[in-house]
Order: C-alpha cells, then structure tokens, then sequence
C-alpha cells in the first residue's frame, strides 16, 4: 500500500465508527429514544445521532477516487477480468460467511412465520439474491438480511460499471473535466430529487444506480489530482493550507446537520450532496505531510483502516445479539464498540489476507493455464499452487 493511501484508508475507520454509531445509538443511549424525542423538539445531538447519515456517501466517493488511483493512474490498460476477480476476493470471503450466519436466522423466522414450504423457499430466494449482491436493486423484497450490506450491492455494480465509464472518464482533462464533473454532480443531484418524492423511500434510498454519479465524482477527482502531480511545475502545498482546507471541510459538514429540516427531502445527504466536501477532505489528506497524515499512517491507525470493512459487516449482527438480550446499558455500549473493532483487527490480517491472496493467486493460475494451454499450463497452475 502507499505511503499516500494510509491516512485515506485510515479514514475509512471514523466513517465506519460513524456508521455503527447511527445504527446503534438509540438503543443504548435513553435520550435518543425515538419514542421520546417524538415529543420533544431535536436538539443539535439528537439531529447528528439520528439523521445525519453520510458515511456510505462517502465511501462511495473514496471507491471511485480509491479504484482510479490504484488501476488508471499508471496509464496501462486495464486488465478488466482480473480487476473484477480482485474486487470479487476482496468483498466476497467475509461477506459470504456473515450471509450464512444471518440466512440461517432469517430460514427459521420465515419457517415459524410462513410455514415450511414458503418459509424455505422465501429464504432460499433471499439468500440468493444477497450472495450475488442484488439486495439493493429490490430492497423491498430482498433485503432482509444485515441492511447495512446493501452498499456493497451498490459497490460491486460500480466495480462492473468502473471497466467502461471510468475508463472513459481517466481521458478527460482540463475544462472538459471540469464540465463532466460538474454534470455528475448537479445531475445526479437534480435526478434523485426529481424522483424521489414519487417512489418509495427504501427504494430511492438503496437503489445503486442513483449513488452511481457520488463514486464516478471520485473517479474525476482522482483524475484531476493526477494532472496537477503531473505539471511541470507542481503547485507546492504546506502543510497549514492543508490542515486548513481539512479543518473547513469538517465544519462545514457538522454545519449541515441543523439544515435537514430545510430540504423537502427525506435523508438529503444520502446520495452524494456533501461531495465537495468529501473531496476537501479526501485533497487535505493526499497531498502533503502533515501532523494528521503522519497520525493517520501510524501502524494502528493503519490496522483500524484496514479493518473497517469487516467492522461494517460485522457491527449490525452483534447489535442485534445485544438488543435481543436486552444488554443495553452504557457499560454495555463500550463492550458493544470493543467487540466490533476487535473483531476487524483480527478479521483483516488473520482472515480477509490469506483468502483473498490465495483466491487472486488461484484465480491468475487459471488464466495462465488457459493461455498457455495443456500440458504445460497445467505444470504452471501446479507451480503456483500455495
């Protein structure tokens, strides 16, 4: 990983904090009960706790940003089978085994409330849509196990898009970038907003085309970050502007909770409105070192990063085992956020690594003994066998 990656990747731990909080805060915390603030007015905390949702937002843009950087930076080809075979062992191994445990939960629900015949075969139709990713293309139907996994049905429809559209995008530069990103932005906005008021909210908040334009902006972004590095005279930043630019971004984000209010929409944030902020942020931490970089790429801040995405896939089944025994209180709360991320710290290294690398190497064996044919290709696929 580079050395410029770390505070990105590290970022993705307080986004990922962010999430479990939002989902979990009204349970262990009395003042953000939802029944007890029906009749109260909200209050900055509550407003931030309960509605502020922009973590996935994000996400979605580092992707796009994240993916441009690692595959079109260098101006090779992009080898599309092997970038989706990379994708597939990077997302699947730790999710497929979440989705057993929670389908086995969902299989005995729907047999006691549906009886056996329509209980297995609602859950069979439902495990099978969640294992190739499609949850969030009919959520009403389809998702119903672990919610918070609808993004990744949103990440692995960008991953199939990126070969084509990103591509297309890494060719843009100057006022052409410019206008592209501006149509992405302003389009995908005034899109979702048109829509919205006439379909049903799961729907428009889950439904991956609609998020598709917030990581496509990260592409763009990518792209014109690109370009600067490659002046002939690269603008040099010091580290106040950068601390500057990442100290606006923040407030001006916290200065956007009081305002859901404002907008004649439900949940504004969802799809990508704050993006110019996002890449505020995403600039202050890429592009010199500063006091907050150097933190961010230190060993544990590191291994956090690396270990948000099985903290995201894992803090919604131990929220539910803490709710269905009523272990709730504050004491509690601080077990909750401790089981989560130790659960990541080991999941990463211990877990993710080992199946992701050994499915990438067998995954390269098997392309190599189709190109090379039989019987040497078969002597090269044993050669690289673990």
């Amino acid at each position: 990983m580079a050395a410029k990656v770390y505070p990105l990747n590290s970022a993705r731990f307080f986004m990922a904090l962010l999430v479990i909080y939002h989902h979990s805060a009204k349970y262990f915390i009395p003042s953000l009960d939802p029944r007890k603030i029906q009749s109260t007015h909200q209050n900055y905390f509550t407003a931030f706790s309960l509605e502020f949702r922009i973590s996935v937002s994000f996400f979605f843009l580092l992707s796009g940003y994240s993916l441009a950087s690692a595959y079109l930076k260098k101006g090779k080809v992009l080898d599309r089978f092997r970038f989706l075979a990379a994708r597939v062992a990077r997302l699947y191994p730790l999710y497929l085994f979440m989705l057993a445990i929670e389908a086995a939960i969902l299989l005995r629900g729907r047999i006691h409330m549906m009886g056996l015949i329509r209980g297995v075969t609602s859950s069979v139709e439902v495990f099978a849509a969640n294992g190739l990713l499609l949850q969030a293309m009919y959520p009403q139907r389809w998702l119903l196990i672990n919610i918070p996994t609808w993004s990744l049905s949103g990440e692995i429809f960008f991953c199939i898009c990126f070969p084509w559209l990103a591509t297309w995008l890494w060719k843009l530069k100057g006022a052409r970038l410019w206008w592209a990103a501006l149509a992405l932005y302003v389009g995908g906005q005034a899109l979702v907003w048109a829509i919205q008021p006439g379909i049903d909210l799961e729907f428009w908040s889950f439904w991956p085309p609609l998020h598709l334009t917030t990581f496509l902006l990260g592409v763009l972004f990518a792209r014109w970050q690109t370009l600067q590095h490659q002046r002939k005279e690269p603008v040099t930043v010091k580290a106040w502007q950068a601390n500057a630019v990442l100290i606006g971004a923040i407030a001006a984000t916290l200065s956007c909770v009081p305002l859901e209010g404002v907008f004649n929409l439900t949940r504004p944030w969802a799809h990508g409105l704050l993006a110019p902020m996002y890449m505020a942020v995403i600039w202050s931490l890429s592009t010199t070192s500063t006091a907050v970089t150097r933190w961010f790429s230190g060993k544990w801040m590191v291994a956090l990063g690396n270990g948000s995405y099985a903290m995201y896939l894992v803090h919604n089944p131990i929220l539910d085992v803490f709710v269905r025994h009523r272990w709730v209180s504050l004491p509690m709360y601080l077990l909750y956020f401790a089981l989560c991320v130790g659960f990541s710290l080991l999941s990463f290294p211990y877990v993710e690594t080992p199946i992701r690398l050994w499915l990438i190497g067998r995954f390269d064996a098997w392309r190599l003994g189709r190109r090379v044919g039989t019987p040497e290709g078969v002597l090269a696929q044993g050669a690289q066998e673990p």
